[in-house]
């Protein structure tokens, strides 16, 4: 789109990095409250039984076992020709093509099917499957490979049992307040507080150095993306929580569902408890400041104004710990990288390659390396 690459340049060219940096997350929050938004209205219609439609979902993560996998397996497992059987197990390994896991799920609101399974070369190896009501609550699985027939609890006399008159009520309560979940938060008050809680952290940022045109290899795509770089240390860090603070102490809409939707407590009790959160956040300034915390966050922009991922070094404590998350798109390739690493010791790495159509469904493979703890 033109008309972003152009918008993104001026943007550049006029603001400083700081407002930069607001301007670029601003639209990045927009859309994450507006797809909640979406998300939570469906779900409040469907507990309302407002909705004709089902909620439902499917996903399937498919790993291809490679060669070398496959060999690394056989050494873990010290399978040698000298065991009895060995030759069995080694076939069972070679011809391990691919493994699935998914799950799907459906729910009209009070009702729920579940089903979560184990695929092995494409056939199923096993299954999990649930229903479960809510009023009253009750659920049934069974494993069909094994037994047809479901095996029922009624957890709402397991819930007498357990729980007290009070705990009773509380929870008889919540139980009848998700039935119109819009009558404590409506989808519009999501929307608008998720946006305004997000923008705090990026609208605390006073000081960030602007970098342009740099050079970042994600797979195989090679590409130039603006870094807006942030230092964190705990003078930063009071000054998020002392605005987040200050900002829920005068939000009306959290005093209404507090005081009038939930009536957790009374205005004055509710008032009480924020002058008294206010109050201890500035008393602990010192010691925010004293906090043994430093590191710095990259932000990665393209050419459109998009941010496509993040990169954190912190040291806490004497504690070093790195992370990645970065998106490069190139027409209709897509690859990403995610990483965690602790005092130089990786605990994690992914790896994305893929492509996108015009509906933004993707096809691809994600490559997942989580390293073993020898001492456990």
């Amino acid at each position: 789109n033109t008309s972003d690459f152009v918008k993104n340049q001026v943007k550049l060219a006029t603001l400083s990095p700081a407002e930069y940096y607001t301007w670029v997350h601003e639209d990045t929050s927009k859309e994450i409250a507006k797809k909640t938004s979406e998300t939570y209205k469906q779900l409040a219609d469907s507990l309302a039984g407002k909705s004709k439609k089902n909620m439902a979902a499917d996903y399937t993560l498919t790993y291809k076992v490679s060669d070398d996998a496959k060999e690394m397996l056989i050494d873990e497992m010290g399978i040698d020709s000298s065991m009895e059987d060995a030759d069995v197990i080694i076939d069972v390994i070679n011809n391990v093509k691919t493994i699935a896991i998914g799950a799907s799920s459906s729910s009209d609101g009070n009702n729920a099917l579940a089903n979560v399974f184990l695929n092995w070369n494409d056939e199923k190896l096993v299954s999990f499957e649930t229903v479960s009501c809510i009023d009253p609550m009750q659920m049934f699985y069974r494993i069909p490979e094994l037994n047809e027939q479901f095996i029922g609890m009624d957890l709402s006399e397991a819930l007498e049992t357990e729980m007290d008159s009070e705990e009773m009520e509380i929870y008889n309560t919540i139980i009848e307040k998700s039935k119109n979940l819009e009558s404590l938060v409506s989808a519009e008050e999501l929307e608008e507080m998720m946006t305004k809680y997000t923008d705090i952290w990026f609208k605390s940022v006073e000081e960030v150095e602007l970098e342009k045109k740099e050079e970042v290899k994600i797979g195989d795509i090679k590409t130039e993306y603006t870094t807006l770089t942030v230092e964190i240390d705990g003078g930063f860090l009071y000054d998020v929580c002392s605005n987040y603070v200050k900002e829920v102490s005068k939000d009306k809409t959290i005093k209404k569902i507090v005081c009038d939707r939930l009536e957790l407590v009374d205005e004055d009790e509710y008032e009480e408890t924020m002058d008294t959160a206010v109050e201890s956040i500035k008393e602990s300034k010192d010691s925010f400041k004293e906090m043994d915390i430093k590191g710095e966050m990259i932000t990665y922009v393209d050419a459109k104004g998009t941010v496509r991922g993040y990169k954190i070094d912190m040291d806490t404590d004497g504690t070093e710990v790195n992370g990645e998350f970065i998106i490069g798109k190139e027409k209709d390739k897509v690859c990403g990288i995610a990483s965690l690493t602790v005092d130089e010791e990786e605990i994690f790495n992914a790896t994305l390659d893929a492509t996108v159509d015009k509906n933004d469904a993707y096809t691809g493979e994600i490559e997942v390396v989580v390293e073993d703890d020898e001492d456990n």
